[in-house]
């Protein structure tokens, strides 16, 4: 069986494919001792809660998130793309097991890919993610200069910290229905997830 997560155990930033990464968010104590936690991620789920030959499906991951979590404080966290292009089992309910499987798992936060947009931005504002037992981020989506999604979110893990910033691929327009996101803009996401990241890390307490 192929692994269906990556794991990640350091204390600087990480690039998660389009999510990031922050640890320790803001000013720390200069005395604080070293702590090791663990971040867990998945990418391009797309659906595929049940196993398909030597590829697990979601019982599979949920038990290495439970034999991995028994080892260290744990985060897990989704780079895009947990729905749409997925299999009958889930799109025949419009991917709500598969919203409802990541939620069970204990998904603490997810970037926004392009699939998120297949039935475009009402269906992922007042469907998607009200269902959702997890934070989807969006940083360098925008209609009329306002962000449309939540830029970052913060996440305690072990007594740490973590920032987290999501951002989604700037070709989305070419890639989903133009019908289904009429207004939005998409931005440069390596320069939205730079300038959320350097607020998060400067200090300041009212940026997070």
């Amino acid at each position: 069986m192929r692994h269906p997560l990556r794991r990640t155990t350091t204390g600087v930033v990480a690039a998660l494919s389009c999510l990031a990464a922050l640890f320790a968010v803001g000013a720390a104590p200069a005395a604080a001792a070293p702590v090791q936690i663990q971040i867990l991620t998945l990418n391009d789920f797309h659906g595929r809660i049940e196993a398909n030959g030597d590829v697990g499906g979601a019982a599979q991951i949920a038990g290495l998130i439970d034999e991995y979590a028994a080892t260290l404080p744990t985060s897990v966290a989704a780079a895009g793309d947990n729905i749409g292009a997925s299999p009958f089992v889930s799109a025949v309910d419009q991917d709500n097991p598969t919203i409802d499987v990541l939620t069970a798992m204990g998904l603490d936060v997810s970037t926004v890919g392009n699939h998120e947009f297949d039935k475009g931005i009402d269906d992922l504002l007042d469907r998607v993610i009200p269902r959702a037992g997890y934070t989807y981020l969006g940083a360098n989506v925008y209609e009329e200069g306002t962000r449309v999604l939540p830029a970052y979110e913060i996440v305690e893990v072990g007594g740490v910290d973590v920032g987290y910033v999501g951002v989604v691929t700037q070709e989305t327009p070419s890639l989903v229905s133009p019908d289904g996101i009429v207004g939005l803009e998409f931005t440069d996401p390596v320069a939205e997830a730079e300038a959320v990241a350097a607020e998060l890390s400067d200090g300041d307490s009212a940026n997070g």
